[in-house]
């Protein structure tokens, strides 16, 4: 009977648990595909795994970082705005707190496999702030035979950057070659996004 009594407690134990994980995965996927962050600007968060879009006489595929969901037509895509903005001009990635550096990285290893394939992502082709906490990283590269580009939008600590960088020149010998890269950058971690804008068929104005 002792036996017995165990056995359903461990039983019971393990229904709940199980209940519990059905419930966790279930509201995992019924995050939407779509997600407008916000309306007026054009911000939105996109789970489908790719957007198929037509450009000079092409179709190709757009993959998105952190999508799960069937591919897409921008077309279609295009029906679940509110405003007709470019869908692809500011996708917004979570970041949990103490992860963004990691999220950036992860960006770019996913964009390796396709945007970033034959590019040195540790040298974009410019890193650019207006003065706030935001950089601006462009990258530009060739994809599907043509120009393309793309900013990403991350929130870094100007203090701990400076002094990173100035740790470095004071480092290099008169006459060697600075270039600022990727590596150099700290990041603010308790920013809560990240942006990135991919323009299709343009470059950024600042390829080397």
């Amino acid at each position: 009977m002792k036996k017995l009594l165990v056995a359903l407690v461990a039983l019971t134990g393990f229904i709940v648990s199980g209940s519990q994980f059905t419930a966790c995965m279930a509201k995992e996927q019924l995050l939407p595909k779509f997600e407008e962050v916000d309306k007026n600007l054009g911000v939105y968060i996109i789970r489908y795994s790719n957007i198929i879009v037509s450009i000079e006489g092409k179709t190709i595929k757009v993959p998105i970082f952190g999508g799960k969901y069937e591919d897409i037509t921008y077309e279609d895509l295009k029906k679940q705005q509110t405003k007709n903005r470019s869908v692809l001009g500011h996708i917004y990635i979570k970041a949990d707190d103490g992860h963004v550096k990691e999220t950036f990285y992860n960006i770019l290893s996913f964009y390796k496999q396709s945007f970033f394939k034959d590019i040195d992502t540790n040298k974009p082709s410019v890193i650019g702030n207006e003065g706030g906490e935001s950089l601006f990283i462009w990258y530009d590269f060739d994809y599907e035979g043509m120009p393309c580009s793309m900013m990403i939008t991350v929130a870094y600590d100007k203090k701990k950057t400076s002094e990173k960088i100035k740790k470095i020149k004071a480092g290099l010998k008169k006459g060697d070659p600075f270039e600022e890269t990727v590596e150099m950058l700290e990041f603010k971690e308790d920013s809560k996004w990240i942006d990135i804008q991919i323009n299709l068929g343009e470059e950024s104005g600042y390829k080397k």
